[in-house]
C-alpha cells in the first residue's frame, strides 16, 4: 500500500514537472 502511494506521488510529481517544462518552453 505504501509503495503504491509513493509511486503515484512520484508519477504525479513527474507529470507536474513535465507540464511546467512545456509551459516554460512555450513562453520562451
Amino acid at each position: 500500500m505504501s509503495k503504491v502511494k509513493l509511486l503515484v506521488t512520484h508519477l504525479n510529481l513527474l507529470f507536474t514537472l513535465s507540464a511546467c517544462a512545456k509551459i516554460s518552453l512555450n513562453v520562451l
